[in-house]
């Protein structure tokens, strides 16, 4: 039993000490890491330019940094420094000059920068679109579709088609209303439109009209029923009162109730004015937004297409335009939502074959939301409009091109090939650390526009990569981020479909640590020495004053600076030359205020290579270079 106790003390004890042994071990390895300093670059970078010392190194970050953080004033001030600097100074740094000078109001100025900037950077750099082969583009598309004549068509006008619950054909003609249109010679004085409906558009059968009150003395056209098949939106011609104008001055959109079978309680909607007109509703998939063509003012062009919120009450909420991605100075007209809410519609503001071209639009696509010109045969050198697609990608578009019954006709179509993006770029790249090359994930990936207003962002994956669908002849620019490095920014070509953009980022923030170099820290490769000489020369003086800003904002440092040369002379002599650049480089401290007991010096020659360049070996001048470096090592803090 007392053997047992004694043994059992033994290991209790040994173990106690064991434990802290390890305590004390983890305690002195806590302190070790916790004595460290944090030196923010930037803020050095801003104190040396603010000492009077200048370098293009220096003032290009110092003004980049103002410019990404939005400080124009202070980046206009040193990106012109920089510019008397180096009037031949980096194109997308004469850029941002031009930007930041803009900013703060000095618009003439900032573009006769920005006019530099276009010179020195090719074209496809610049933020002008670039050339594009149309022809191309609509040759893309063309060949997708195969059209089929029908015959519903009379020698009059036909157009506009829509489907009921029953699969019954609806669509505006001018066939046999008998009225005779007044002051509208554009339309040849042809009989008014009325909606007709027919079972199967393919067959020889007459369409029958609408019944109930659709039907009148005017205009009525381009309808569309919702999926209940109890309302019709409809497009309506209204008069003028009497004014002594032409009585249809202008077109609205009216909503009417199926009630036995026929169409009643015929609503204006509140949307219309006799001021402007509104035409040929479609409805979204979740029929709660109606899209229509208007001239109304505040437009872009003589008809842009709007969309209008259907509230749960049945009334309609305000208008609003769809913008300059669809809407240009032309006529936009004839929307049709499919059921993945991709938008079709008509213009001749866009490129096409001439007249109304019918186009696809999906505002999903972000960035590459661009009108697509769907090609021949389906569009024409003539007018190609209304167009209705179902699931099983077959529809009916008008079109007025030779060949037909009468003015416009109505034609079927099969669409045998999905559309191609044609507008769409694609864009990677890697962010990476710019000395160690290790990925940096989580950064952010800017694109900005011509106003440097941010589009989109995305953030790299956990190797550092990103990717991201862009338009593709609009020239943006990629800004990459990432938290405790400098901010980079990159121009993309717009002309390239596919293109590879890599960012190496410098860090801004920096821990340092007892035995650390503040040289690769604060990017001094090398302190520079005429030719067998001692002496400090003035642009070894302004990468000295990065040294000398730390050490005076934190005057608890103390460093060791050691100076290295290459292998192309005796060892001997290699050595001496190192240590008195070495004591040069210290004596211009200690002229500078520095106290001596934080400073101390070591030449080690050629001594301690970071390559292959020894004695009796070839090397580039590049690499001879490499060798001849300053060290500012932390001995203390």
């Amino acid at each position: 039993m007392k053997i047992i106790k004694k043994t059992f003390f033994t290991v209790l004890l040994l173990s106690s000490t064991l434990i802290f042994a390890q305590q004390r071990n983890l305690s002195e390895a806590n302190k070790k890491y916790q004595e460290h300093a944090y030196i923010n670059a930037a803020e050095i970078y801003k104190e040396v330019a603010e000492s009077g010392f200048e370098s293009e190194e220096l003032l290009g970050k110092l003004a980049n940094s103002y410019y990404f953080n939005a400080n124009y004033p202070r980046a206009a001030e040193y990106y012109e420094r920089l510019f008397k600097l180096d009037s031949n100074m980096e194109a997308i740094l004469v850029m941002r000059y031009a930007q930041s000078l803009k900013a703060i109001g000095e618009n003439v100025k900032g573009e006769n920068f920005y006019k530099i900037y276009q010179e020195v950077a090719a074209d496809k750099h610049t933020r002008n679109s670039p050339e594009i082969n149309f022809h191309a583009l609509l040759e893309a598309n063309s060949g997708k579709f195969s059209i089929v004549e029908l015959k519903i068509n009379s020698p009059g006008i036909d157009y506009g088609a829509a489907t009921n619950v029953q699969g019954h054909l609806i669509f505006a003609s001018t066939r046999d209303t008998g009225v005779v249109r007044r002051k509208l010679s554009t339309w040849n004085n042809l009989s008014f439109l009325d909606l007709y409906e027919i079972a199967d558009p393919r067959s020889s059968k007459s369409p029958k009209k609408l019944k109930g009150k659709i039907n009148t003395r005017m205009h009525e056209s381009s309808a569309v029923i919702t999926s209940d098949g109890r309302t019709m939106f409809f497009t309506r011609s209204r008069e003028n009162n009497g004014n002594g104008k032409d009585i249809m001055s202008t077109l609205g959109i009216y909503r009417a109730q199926l009630i036995k079978g026929k169409w009643s309680n015929i609503e204006d909607l509140s949307i219309n004015s006799k001021s402007f007109s509104n035409a040929h509703p479609a409805l979204g998939p979740g029929e709660d937004f109606m899209y229509f063509s208007s001239d109304r003012p505040g437009g872009f062009g003589q008809s842009d297409i709007y969309r209008v919120e259907i509230l749960a009450d049945d009334s309609m909420g305000e208008p609003v335009n769809l913008g300059r991605s669809v809407n240009t100075i032309g006529r936009e007209t004839f929307p049709f939502l499919s059921d993945q809410n991709h938008l079709y519609f008509s213009s001749d503001g866009h490129y096409g074959l001439g007249g109304l071209d019918i186009f696809y639009w999906d505002p999903r696509d972000g960035l590459t939301a661009y009108p697509i010109n769907l090609g021949a045969p389906l569009n024409s050198p003539t007018d190609d409009f209304a167009f209705v697609v179902d699931s099983a990608k077959s529809g009916y578009f008008s079109s007025n091109r030779p060949g037909g019954k009468g003015f416009d006709d109505i034609y079927g179509f099969i669409q045998q090939q999905p559309i191609e993006q044609v507008h769409q770029a694609l864009i990677f790249g890697k962010v990476t650390d710019k000395k160690t090359g290790e990925p940096l994930p989580n950064s952010d990936v800017t694109i900005v526009d011509s106003d440097n207003k941010q589009l989109t962002s995305l953030t790299t994956d956990n190797d550092g990569n990103y990717e991201i669908a862009t338009a593709r002849f609009t020239p943006f620019f990629l800004r990459a981020e990432n938290e405790n490095y400098l901010t980079d920014e990159k121009a993309r070509d717009a002309e390239n479909r596919v293109q590879e953009i890599n960012f190496q980022l410098e860090q801004n923030i920096f821990r340092l640590y007892k035995g650390d170099d503040l040289a690769r820290a604060l990017g001094i490769k090398m302190i520079y020495f005429d030719f067998d000489k001692a002496k400090i020369r003035p642009d070894a003086a302004t990468e000295l004053q990065k040294v000398l800003a730390v050490m005076q904002k934190y005057p608890e440092v103390k460093i060791q600076i050691r100076s290295h040369t290459d292998s192309r002379a005796s060892n001997r002599y290699n050595q001496q030359l190192s240590e008195r650049r070495a004591k040069a480089t210290m004596e211009y401290l200690l002229q500078k205020g520095i106290g001596a007991g934080r400073l101390s010096y070591k030449g080690l020659g050629e001594s301690q290579p970071v390559n292959e360049c020894g004695d009796g070996k070839f090397c580039s001048e590049e690499q001879h270079q490499e060798n001849r470096r300053s060290e500012f090592i932390l001995t203390d803090f």
